[in-house]
């Protein structure tokens, strides 16, 4: 960023901004000057502004972060806990000082990707967001669990289970691995999860289908055959009404990568 500039983001997904150069003022609620190695965490459609001095320069790094495209990574209740914190009323503007392990990743990130290994950069870029976001991956803190019987293995089947690996079985198949009746697993998923086992596929599938769009040339056609839509119209459909626009809409106003690393040297 040049001097006297200001940089406005809205993410829409997680952004995690680093100064890697130079003192810049972060602009929010409680506005504050951060030094080189500082990290913000903005979560989505939380907005936040940058600004220099009208004498330095600053570097900035930054990185976006979608919980939402990782489901081979991150079982049902992380995502959930991402999903209720990304979407809590009091959703605030966090800081990384710049001995967090969060930030020092950030730092290792930068390092790499200053040395282009993309492959390690991605895998740092995993180690960042674990760093950052550990608390949220957790589960929340309480007493030792009391659970038996199929309940308490449905919970440990869902904590230790990545999103996409567990929701490409069948409802059948899972009642077998708990124990219990499909009518019962049924009905522990949505007291767990909040929404039917059937929903939470057909997001999943739609979730997929938004990654394909936004990082291969593949046809709407064939995006929708691999997301297991064998009708493009019903697949139209449905996606416009999980995202609120139609495919090409989508793919139209969408340019960037799912998961992706830029460097910010001017606004």
């Amino acid at each position: 960023m040049p001097a006297g500039a200001e940089w406005p983001v809205t993410p829409t997904g997680w952004c995690l901004i680093r100064v890697s150069r130079g003192v810049v003022d972060c602009l929010n609620d409680q506005p504050r000057e951060l030094g080189p190695g500082e990290v913000v965490v903005a979560p989505p459609g939380r907005a936040v502004s940058f600004r220099t001095g009208k004498t330095a320069e600053a570097k900035l790094h930054y990185f976006h972060f979608q919980p939402e495209w990782l489901t081979s990574l991150l079982t049902v209740p992380e995502r959930t806990r991402f999903a209720a914190l990304a979407d809590a009323p009091d959703r605030r503007i966090s800081h990384l000082a710049a001995r967090h392990d969060g930030a020092r990743e950030f730092g290792r990130v930068c390092e790499l990707a200053a040395h282009e290994a993309p492959l390690l950069t991605r895998y740092q870029m995993l180690k960042l967001a674990v760093a950052a976001f550990e608390p949220v991956l957790k589960p929340p803190p309480g007493p030792p669990s009391t659970l038996t019987g199929a309940r308490a293995r449905f919970v440990e089947l869902m904590e230790q289970t990545p999103e996409a690996e567990l929701l490409r079985h069948s409802p059948n198949e899972l009642a077998r691995e708990c124990r219990c009746s499909v009518r019962h697993f049924k009905r522990l998923f949505r007291a767990h999860c909040g929404v039917s086992f059937r929903a939470r596929q057909t997001g999943l599938r739609l979730e997929t289908a938004r990654q394909l769009l936004c990082e291969s040339d593949a046809m709407v056609r064939e995006v929708a055959r691999s997301s297991n839509y064998r009708n493009l119209g019903l697949f139209n459909a449905m996606f416009k009404r999980h995202f609120g626009m139609t495919p090409t809409q989508f793919r139209r106003n969408q340019a960037a990568p799912a998961l992706r690393f830029q460097k910010h040297d001017s606004p």
